[in-house]
Parts: C-alpha cells; sequence; structure tokens
C-alpha cells in the first residue's frame, strides 16, 4: 500500500470517528433512548418523552425536535414518566431517588424521594422489621458499595390509587441492586405502603427490572437475572403467573420490560437477544417474534395506539408494526452504529485490498502456491473475520454485551 493511500484510509477513519462519534451526538436532541413513551395527553400530545442515558430527559415531536429538556439527572438515567397533571417523574439512578420536575420549570423539583435520606427511608430498621438476613441489611445500610451505583434504581411507576377511594397515589419504585421493588406514598409522608423482594436473596428477585401494576391489582415484573418474568399477588405475595422461555427458543437474556398489550397478550423486551416477544397470557405461547436491524439493545418497548415503540439506546426511537413485524420508523439518528460499522467496513476493505495487493507482490506461480504465502492468507482471514461480524453485526452485539462488554460496562459504572 503506497503512502497515499494509507493517508486517505486514515483521514477517512478520522473524519467519520468524529463526525459521528462526537459532533452529532453533542448537537442531537438525544443519544441514549433508554426509555421512551408516546404522551396521549396534555400540552405535548402527540410526541414522546424520552430518558436519555447520558443524563436528560427530554420531549421530541416526531421528527426529533427538541421541544423540552431537563438535566437535573445524571448520567445513565433510565426512567421517566409524564404524570396525569402534566410534570415529570424521574427514576434518578446516580442519585438513588426519585423525583419529579415542574414541566413549566425544568429546573424545580417539586417532589422527592431519596433512598439515601434516613427521613424518607431507614433502611436498616425496615429490614429488621422484615426480618431480612444479615447479608441482605448490611448491604442496604452500607451506601459505598464496592461497584459505582448502591440501590441501582432503575425504574419508577406512578399509580393511580385516589381512583380507587386510597387518600394518596403511589409510586413503584424497582431498586436493582437491592432485589427489591418498594411502592412509596406519593405524599409528604413518603412511607413505603407495599414491598417485594429480599436484597442478597435471589429466591425472590435477582436484578429485576421494570415493575408495572396490573388492572386486576397484580404486579408483573421482570425478573432479568433469573431469566423469567413473574406476576405477584399484591396480598399474598406469592407468584401468580410466570413465564420462561425453553427450547428451542433459548432463554430469555436480560428481559427489561413487560406490557400489558389489553388483549390477552404480553409485550416482552428481552434486551439481550435483541428482539422483542408477543406472547398469549393464557397458554405462554410465542406469537410472534421480532427482529429489527436497528434492535441491538432495546431498553424498553410499549404497545400504543397499534403500534410498538421501542427504546433503543444505540439507534433512538424505533417504531414497529406488531401484525407484520416490520421497522415502521426511527426517530432519532444512530450515530454510533454507524460510526462502528464504518470501522468495520473500513477494516475489511483495508484487509482485502492488503491481501490482494501482496498476493500480486508474491512471486511463486499458481493460485494456491500464492494464497498459501503467509502474507496473502492472514490478510485473507482478517479481512473475512470482520466482514462476517459486519453481517451478523446485531447477533454479535447481544453475544458479546451478554458475555463480554457488559462485564467491562458494569465494571466502570456499577
Amino acid at each position: 500500500m503506497n503512502k497515499k493511500t494509507k493517508i486517505i484510509f486514515i483521514t477517512s477513519e478520522i473524519c467519520v470517528c468524529v463526525v459521528f462519534g462526537m459532533i452529532l451526538p453533542a448537537i442531537m436532541s438525544f443519544n441514549f433512548a433508554f426509555d421512551v413513551d408516546y404522551i396521549e395527553n396534555g400540552e405535548y400530545t402527540g410526541n414522546y418523552l424520552v430518558t436519555d442515558g447520558g443524563g436528560k430527559i427530554v420531549i421530541v415531536d416526531r421528527k426529533g425536535q427538541l421541544l423540552w429538556k431537563t438535566e437535573l439527572a445524571e448520567v445513565f438515567v433510565h426512567d421517566a414518566d409524564i404524570l396525569p397533571d402534566g410534570n415529570i417523574m424521574i427514576g434518578d439512578l446516580a442519585n438513588d431517588r426519585v423525583i419529579v420536575v415542574n414541566i413549566s420549570d425544568p429546573d424545580e423539583i417539586i417532589w422527592e424521594w431519596d433512598a439515601r435520606n434516613i427521613d424518607d427511608i431507614d433502611w436498616e430498621a425496615f429490614g429488621v422489621a422484615q426480618g431480612w438476613n444479615e447479608e441482605g441489611i448490611a448491604y442496604i445500610t452500607d451506601q459505598n458499595p464496592p461497584h459505582k451505583y448502591w440501590t441501582h434504581l432503575n425504574d419508577a411507576d406512578w399509580i393511580n390509587k385516589t381512583q380507587y377511594g386510597f387518600y394518596n397515589d403511589t409510586i413503584l419504585v424497582s431498586l436493582r441492586n437491592f432485589d427489591l421493588i418498594v411502592e412509596v406514598n406519593y405524599s409528604d409522608t413518603k412511607e413505603i405502603v407495599w414491598w417485594y423482594g429480599e436484597p442478597c436473596n435471589h429466591e425472590y428477585l435477582y436484578k429485576q427490572h421494570n415493575p408495572d401494576r396490573l388492572p386486576n391489582n397484580n404486579t408483573i415484573i421482570c425478573d432479568s437475572e433469573n431469566h423469567k418474568i413473574i406476576e405477584i399477588n399484591y396480598t399474598t405475595k406469592q407468584i401468580e403467573w410466570e413465564f420462561e422461555l425453553e427450547f428451542p427458543n433459548g432463554q430469555l437474556r436480560w428481559a427489561r420490560d413487560c406490557d400489558d398489550m389489553g388483549d390477552g397478550r404480553y409485550l416482552i423486551t428481552d434486551s439481550t437477544n435483541a428482539r422483542l416477544l408477543i406472547i398469549d397470557r393464557e397458554t405462554k405461547q410465542i406469537e410472534k417474534i421480532i427482529h429489527s436491524p436497528l434492535l441491538f439493545q432495546v431498553y424498553d418497548a410499549d404497545y400504543t395506539n397499534g403500534k410498538i415503540i421501542a427504546g433503543e439506546y444505540l439507534s433512538g426511537i424505533v417504531l414497529i408494526d406488531p401484525e407484520s413485524g416490520w421497522t415502521t420508523g426511527l426517530i432519532g439518528f444512530p450515530t454510533y452504529i454507524v460510526c462502528l460499522i464504518y470501522i468495520l467496513a473500513f477494516l475489511t476493505g483495508y484487509y482485502y485490498y492488503r491481501c490482494i495487493d501482496e498476493y500480486r507482490n508474491v512471486k511463486k506461480k499458481g493460485f494456491l502456491q500464492k494464497f498459501r504465502d503467509y502474507r496473502v492468507y492472514h490478510y485473507f482471514i482478517y479481512g473475512t473475520v470482520i466482514l462476517t461480524t459486519l453481517v451478523i453485526l446485531p447477533s454479535c452485539m447481544g453475544f458479546f454485551w451478554h458475555y463480554g462488554i457488559q462485564v467491562i460496562v458494569d465494571y466502570f459504572i456499577n
């Protein structure tokens, strides 16, 4: 490869990395779409509430244009919901708290439940009262664990209890690293009125996600590291329904969301398998498996107005037709995926170019004799491996995330 060609290759690579890895992410409305909600009522009806894991909550329109933003939550925020009064509730993971932000003033917090504040919750007294194991109590009272995030508060859902005659509404909070769900009174008292799980006891929950209160008053939970979905009876706290995958469908790998579609079917977000599942609740049969070139690490998916809205933090907001399974739209731009694909394509081209160049320079006669030369076949192997990775990129991303990258990421951020 001559000097001029090398300069072109390297310059092109640097420019693409700068544009797609730095410039575009800096000017876009959002980059890492975790939780995405379609807004059905109020001032921003018809738009989308997006939880950007980069540390902001935004409302965008169908074209991705920014309409509203708050940056009160810190990096790695997972969840936000719009309340009936129009204000925004946020699960602020890095600060171990749930906050409600004034929709009219994105810098004003009007309510807060802080898992670190003993005035909101005395974890030692609560754990002792429930008869939790000593290891669990020791963990929840140590606010400086060896990993970065103490509770890993990954979800907060508002429950409309006043419609049933209760004095206060409540908030269902998922504390992933506590293996615990708590229901907190949405009031000045902020007491815990219901809970499920036990810290360091994985018989109940193990790094769960996205609990929801169903119309029958059961609580449905993605028991992620136990690879199943469960429904818990509110009164008895017994499992009334559960779902696990069996051969040939593998197992649920890091299931993060399970939504009631309202017609006897559930929509399951099977994150690390890079797919969505639609199942019949009664028979537990899979009706549809949805894949998409834009689903790499889908975090959350909702069924709204006849369509699926998925929060995919490497791609953006992915719109999917539930009947055909086809991707019908994308809000945002997959800058990091484009950058990664370009790098892989560049390396593929580079190694094949070197393979051909070395083949021409080998002085041996005959195709096989030339190809057996180390300078030829090792470039061919490198190019073929990278090309294969590029072709099956979604599957590779899921595999390496679960068995490799996830471990590295967890080490630094957890």
